[in-house]
Formats: C-alpha cells, structure tokens, sequence
C-alpha cells in the first residue's frame, strides 16, 4: 500500500512540475523575446533616425551646391539604411531561434523530469526495501 501510495504521490508530483517548469521556461523565453525585440527595435529606429538626419544633410547639400558634403551624406544615409536592414535581419533571426527553443522546452522538461523521477522512484525502493 505504501509503495502504491508513493508511486502515485510521484506521479503527481512529476506531472505538476512538469507543467509549471514548462509553464515558466515558455513564459521565461516569451519575455526574452519581447525584451530582445524591444532592443532590437531600439537600434533600429536609431538607425533610422541616422538616416534621416543624413539624408537632410544630403539635400541641404545639395541645394547649396557643395558635391563633397552631399557625397558624404548621401554614403552615411545609404550606411544607416543597409545598418537598419541588417538590424531587421537579425531581429527576425533572433526571434526564430527563440521560437525553435521554444519548441524544444516541453520534451526537454519531460525527459528531465522523468529522470527525476525515476531517480526518486529508486531511492524509494532501496529505502522500502
């Protein structure tokens, strides 16, 4: 009867870990993922602002005639837009890999989980005798 009743109260308990650890790792990477976007997105509306500015200073220029300076300019505008691209890229990229652990948590926590218990299980049986 006690062997039973241990073997269920395990199993109880391996399945109500199994859920919250999944339940906070899921939460845990979710919020990483917001925080990185936010990053990300950071960086990338400075990259944007950067461009802007550049391209201002391009026309601003232009209108005045002086070639070198709207050369210059126009380098850093095209510099700040492929900066912004990139960012882009790498936000995506960044968010995909999370989603891909994201997938994996579940099994993981399960197989972890079931090593426990089965750990457990075995010290419960060398102390029961």
């Amino acid at each position: 009867m006690k062997r039973w009743l241990a073997d269920l109260l395990i199993r109880l308990l391996r399945n109500f870990v199994e859920q919250v650890l999944t339940a906070l790792l899921l939460w845990l990477l979710e919020a990483l993922k917001a925080k990185l976007h936010e990053c990300w997105q950071a960086r990338h509306d400075r990259k944007r602002a950067e461009q802007e500015e550049a391209a201002r200073e391009r026309q601003r220029a232009e209108a005045a005639g002086d070639s070198e300076a709207a050369r210059a300019a126009a380098a850093r505008e095209a510099a700040a837009v492929r900066d912004a691209n990139l960012i882009r890229e790498m936000a995506e990229a960044t968010k995909q890999v999370i989603e891909s652990i994201a997938l994996e948590v579940p099994k993981a926590v399960s197989e972890a989980v079931a090593a426990a218990a089965d750990q457990s299980q075995k010290a419960i049986a060398q102390i029961s005798g």
